[in-house]
């Protein structure tokens, strides 16, 4: 092969220069018409994507999200109470916002929180009515812990003031986080330093998941999407009441074009192989800060469990939709985290202590009257005691006020008997 010059080589062949040259114009031609995709490690992708969500999460220094949720059957209602354990379908408006550490979260019904069971009837043939929580709202000024419900009737004070210690106790009974955990960007328990919850923030589980990226990408919506997956252990209560902890297998499809938002989740039972236990699917992304785009739309489906019958295997029984009313971020004002209870409210006030309990109270109907009524509070003074003191000292104040005036009465009226009464 004299003349022809030195061989290149890749690993198990060989080329001469021209072969190598006519291989290298090819190869140029392929890229110049598939476009060129620098190859890139997952590693290096996923990092990008955590980065990504810790930037979004610097950006997004308070967030106030309204929605309503509601939920339609799908399969068999019998089936849904049978194998999911739901009670009743959903009705319910919600608002989550934060700033910091701070937190807020209510939620209301407009049915009063009475509703109709999902199978049962009464003896007349109509719904049985079931009664939940009607109205609640939370805060959490960083310091101390508002909350104020329809507990009326029972044991409880409806509305409560807690100085709060941070290392101590949770906030998931108070702060639903339900829309941050859909778009998987849950916050740290505010209660609770050592909850960082970094199993429901797509970083988090990047960096402590051994997650993997799909060779493809995937379209949801028309949008090309990145798809991660992973598995992961998750806690809940069985049909007997206990805590079990079982493996689930997770995928997420993540639009780069908005910031890698989550646009579907998919969780599967690891122990099956593939068998549906959730879905998500998120629409109608609004850019609430530069590069952050949340969903004002989205759905979550629940499927049947391993052992329901096999037709109802990856067959959605429930359909759970959530519609946001009103979301922005970085304009949250500080006093929406500090709860104005309205006058007439009872209130356990533990901010203060008589004997080592907490002190209870009726909300006076002017702001200004307050510092006296929990000073009367510390003395044991109830509302009806402190106005039958007030009513006795102006009681005791007009007395004093007739007093001269019926003395003076008194020796005019002597003097006028003496001057007409005759001489003896």
């Amino acid at each position: 092969m004299k003349g022809i010059g030195p061989s290149y080589y890749l690993p198990g062949c060989a080329y001469s220069r021209r072969t190598f040259w006519r291989a290298a114009l090819d190869v140029t031609i392929l890229v110049l018409v598939a476009g060129f995709h620098p190859v890139r490690s997952v590693a290096s992708e996923l990092s990008d994507i955590a980065d990504a969500y810790r930037r979004q999460a610097r950006d997004v220094e308070s967030l106030y999200v309204a929605y309503h949720i509601t939920s339609e059957p799908l399969g068999a209602r019998a089936d849904i109470r049978s194998y999911l354990g739901t009670l009743v379908l959903e009705n319910e408006h919600k608002v989550f916002a934060f700033k910091d550490h701070k937190r807020y979260s209510k939620m209301s019904c407009p049915n009063g929180g009475v509703y109709d069971d999902l199978l049962e009837k009464d003896p007349d043939g109509r719904p049985k009515k079931v009664s939940c929580t009607a109205d609640a709202e939370y805060a959490f000024d960083g310091t101390h812990l508002y909350s104020i419900n329809d507990t009326t009737g029972s044991n409880q004070a409806p509305a409560s003031i807690v100085p709060i210690n941070r290392s101590r106790g949770g906030d998931s009974s108070y702060f639903d986080q339900e829309y941050m955990r859909w778009a998987f960007r849950m916050l740290p328990d505010a209660l609770n330093i050592d909850k960082d919850r970094a199993d429901s923030w797509l970083a988090g589980v990047i960096d402590g998941c051994n997650c993997r990226v799909r060779s493809r990408s995937e379209t949801v919506d028309g949008a090309a999407c990145i798809v991660i997956a992973w598995q992961g252990k998750v806690t809940f209560y069985g049909e007997d009441r206990k805590m079990k902890t079982e493996l689930r297998n997770h995928a997420v499809w993540c639009d780069p074009q908005m910031g890698y938002a989550v646009r579907k989740r998919e969780t599967l039972l690891a122990s099956t192989g593939g068998l549906l236990e959730s879905r998500y699917a998120f629409s109608e992304f609004v850019e609430v800060a530069k590069g952050v785009w949340l969903p004002r739309k989205g759905y979550w489906d629940r499927y049947a469990p391993e052992q329901a019958p096999s037709q109802l295997h990856n067959v959605p029984l429930i359909r759970y939709t959530y519609n946001v009313t009103d979301i922005h971020a970085n304009d949250v004002p500080d006093d929406l985290f500090a709860l104005s209870f309205p006058p007439g409210a009872h209130v356990r006030d533990e901010r203060y202590l008589k004997n080592g309990q907490p002190i209870f109270y009726t909300m006076p109907a002017g702001g200004e009257d307050l510092d006296m009524v929990i000073e009367l509070a510390l003395k044991g003074q109830g509302i009806g005691e402190i106005l039958s003191g007030q009513r006795l000292g102006r009681r005791l104040t007009i007395g004093l006020l007739l007093l001269p005036m019926i003395f003076l009465i008194g020796i005019g009226a002597y003097r006028i008997i003496r001057k007409f009464r005759p001489a003896s």
